[in-house]
């Protein structure tokens, strides 16, 4: 869906507000728009950046990015010196390289909709979680496939038999 002139404005200007905060070394937040990160990250939900500094970045973080198209935060899915690979969550290509420079924040926490709590994006807790749900969807991709193949094969010995 396009954007109209006013979103295209408001989304320049936060790109632009957000550049000078993590500059400053000041952390903010922000709504969440969209759904490339689901399920990790929800439409609506309030993230929670940090600027990285000189800070490592390592494969599983999740960073805001300034791209031609405005600002992304997606998962950093391979690391190649410092230029960094990135994809969301419910997306199967990458976004492309994204430079140290392009980098504006780190996504180190959420509140849900209704900021009943803070959940935590980065550490080892997270990294667990997102490696679970990762596991959870291959091993239901594995028992389908296991599933649709018994039912191939009971269809063909049925016709051999019939």
């Amino acid at each position: 869906m396009p954007q109209s002139p006013k979103d295209r404005l408001s989304s320049a200007t936060f790109s632009s507000l957000a550049q000078e905060l993590s500059a400053s070394g000041i952390s903010f937040r922000f709504r969440a728009v969209g759904q490339s990160m689901y399920p990790t990250i929800c439409n609506g939900e309030i993230l929670h950046v940090e600027p990285i500094g000189n800070e490592k970045l390592v494969c599983g973080d999740i960073v805001l990015f300034h791209r031609c198209d405005g600002l992304k935060a997606h998962r950093i899915v391979k690391i190649r010196g410092e230029a960094f690979v990135t994809r969301g969550d419910s997306s199967l290509q990458v976004d492309g390289e994204v430079g140290r420079e392009q980098i504006v924040g780190r996504v180190v926490a959420k509140e849900g909709a209704d900021r009943a709590k803070l959940v935590p994006l980065v550490g080892l807790g997270a990294r667990m979680r997102f490696r679970m749900r990762k596991l959870r969807g291959l091993i239901g991709l594995l028992i389908r496939r296991k599933g649709s193949m018994r039912t191939i094969a009971e269809r063909k010995a049925s016709s051999l038999i019939n």
